[in-house]
């Protein structure tokens, strides 16, 4: 690795960690953890979804997500319905008082991300946007070829 590779690298994990406290805290004040959150989140914009798929949307692993579900199910903020594409998997969707909570709540997380990220201009962010979508795809092009 070279020293230029170590500073982005470096830098990723603190503008991640930088964002993490803020929006974690602002999260957990709604009474959800994040994972939580970026389940409600993902199920808000995509309709159901199974669980591999929330696996991968949200970034957890299969043991973590399975918790997560059934809390929020618990809560009956989500609920699991049959998969008429695919008997052997389940759906997972919003009950209305899940997607009540998550409509409520998402606009204020939005106006919270524009807050934090208010000092970086519009062509600041769709450049580095545009930057962090090329290096995902070198990444995920340089994993699939060392499998």
């Amino acid at each position: 690795m070279t020293m230029i590779d170590e500073r982005l690298v470096s830098s990723l994990l603190s503008v991640m960690r930088g964002l993490q406290a803020p929006l974690g805290a602002h999260v957990t004040a709604e009474g959800l953890t994040v994972t939580q959150f970026a389940v409600l989140e993902m199920l808000l914009h995509k309709g159901e979804q199974t669980i591999n798929q929330i696996i991968e949307g949200v970034f957890s692993t299969s043991g973590n997500i399975s918790v997560v579900i059934n809390n929020l199910i618990e809560a009956g903020l989500l609920e699991k319905r049959s998969n008429p594409a695919d008997g052997r998997s389940r759906l997972i969707a919003l009950t209305p008082s899940g997607a009540r909570k998550i409509e409520e709540y998402y606009p204020r997380h939005r106006e919270e991300i524009q807050r934090i990220l208010s000092g970086v201009s519009a062509e600041e962010k769709r450049q580095l946007i545009k930057t962090l979508l090329l290096m995902r795809s070198s990444i995920d092009k340089n994993i699939q070829n060392k499998e």
